[in-house]
């Protein structure tokens, strides 16, 4: 399943942006889900305050959940390879009937569904912490995206004056002589 986090710019209630996230998460796909989460209690960042005091507590916080992530998911990953090697090791046991077997195998299988089920809400939060992580501490870090490049341009001379200035006046004097003779007509029936 894909999992996208939609994060509001906004903290007001009635925001427009969190509504039309809303409306986002209940129209996703089937296969997709959108996660809306809150810049709330995200500080922007001041280098001078890291400087000075070190982290806010909020990202502090954020760093933390990632590492319980992090260490959450590396257990879950050593029980569900140690899921395995007992599924193996029953299979090749020739001293248990079918039967066993089956209901061996069945209590592992359950085991590596709820571990796999776990590494996904694992994996999710994980990635949540980390965006909000990276959003709290490179928003406001100044970067150079483009380097500026000198780029040299024709300023406005005489001759391009004059060459406009002629080009308008004989748009002017042809719409006059193709307008003149139905005024001329005009004028003289009247």
């Amino acid at each position: 399943m894909t999992t996208i986090v939609g994060v509001s710019g906004s903290l007001r209630s009635g925001s427009f942006n969190a509504a039309l996230l809303r409306v986002a998460a209940d129209s996703m796909p089937s296969g997709a889900r959108l996660e809306i989460a809150s810049i709330k209690g995200i500080p922007l960042y001041d280098g001078d305050v890291e400087t000075s005091s070190g982290l806010p507590a909020a990202v502090a916080k954020l760093k933390e959940q990632i590492d319980f992530d992090n260490q959450s998911i590396a257990r879950n990953n050593d029980r569900f390879a140690l899921a395995q090697e007992q599924q193996k090791t029953i299979l090749a046991d020739k001293s248990l009937s079918p039967t066993e077997k089956l209901l061996l195998l069945a209590n592992i299988n359950t085991t590596l569904v709820t571990v796999e089920q776990r590494l996904g809400q694992l994996e999710t939060d994980r990635l949540s912490a980390q965006q909000f992580l990276s959003l709290a501490e490179n928003v406001e870090r100044p970067s150079v995206r483009s380097p500026a490049v000198a780029v040299k341009s024709a300023g406005p001379n005489s001759r391009t004056g004059a060459a406009v200035g002629g080009l308008i006046g004989l748009i002017i004097g042809v719409l006059v002589a193709l307008l003149w003779d139905p005024v001329a007509a005009r004028r003289t029936t009247a």
